[in-house]
């Protein structure tokens, strides 16, 4: 009875120590780029998931910046008219989604081209490359703190569209020649609370208190009996 004692005992302590201070909440990042494609497509990019060995997952913050590439040249086609006050215009939307496709976040980047005039046969050209962050995603929900827990990447799909305007005063005929190239960098982050890690001294409290229980149960078993 003496010896199933001190075993409870030991085992007692080992749970008082072993539990470990409060853990505290902690993140985790990832970035992952889409490279500049001709605009119109639809295709995805891949991002880690939160691994739950980890931890547990409390919050997740999606960032995404939209980028499109332009080159443009407009034409005067009037032989004898003179084009003034061009404004050319081209938004693009670049849409990152859900597996099921509903939206996350939308980047709308904007590129403009203003020209005073263009004369009857001429051509004015311009490029450039703009970009846009919209506010961050941010969820606590439990679908999306499902959605993104796993140990496989998770695949989101990624949209491009583009729409174009040309405005102006004079006679001219305006023609567009347009490329477009679109790209993305998209960042999540994980809150989460991590696993609760035993302290180091209270591993080696525990460890001297076990010690000393067994030494002092080796000498009570070697006493002799007084029956």
């Amino acid at each position: 009875m003496r010896i199933t004692g001190i075993a409870a005992l030991i085992s007692g302590l080992a749970f008082v120590h072993l539990g470990g201070a409060p853990a505290e909440a902690d993140f985790i990042t990832f970035t992952t780029t889409f490279p500049s494609t001709p605009t119109d497509f639809t295709s995805s990019v891949n991002l880690p998931r939160f691994n739950p060995s980890q931890g547990t997952l409390t919050q997740i913050t999606i960032s995404e910046t939209g980028t499109i590439d332009n080159s443009v040249t407009l034409t005067n086609t009037s032989p004898t008219a003179t084009a003034r006050n061009i404004r050319f215009t081209e938004t693009g939307n670049l849409f990152l989604q859900r597996p099921d496709t509903s939206n996350l976040l939308t980047a709308t980047p904007v590129f403009t081209f203003l020209v005073a005039t263009i004369g009857p046969g001429a051509s004015a050209s311009n490029s450039g490359i703009v970009s846009n962050t919209p506010p961050d995603f941010v969820s606590t929900s439990p679908a999306d703190l499902a959605l993104f827990s796993g140990t496989n990447p998770v695949t989101l799909p990624f949209v491009s569209t583009t729409t174009t305007s040309v405005s102006g005063t004079g006679a001219g005929n305006i023609r567009g020649s347009v490329t477009t190239l679109a790209s993305g960098s998209i960042t999540i982050r994980y809150d989460f609370t991590p696993v609760a890690v035993p302290e180091p001294a209270s591993l080696a409290l525990t460890a001297s208190g076990v010690a000393c229980l067994l030494g002092f149960s080796r000498r009570r078993l070697r006493r002799p009996s007084s029956c």
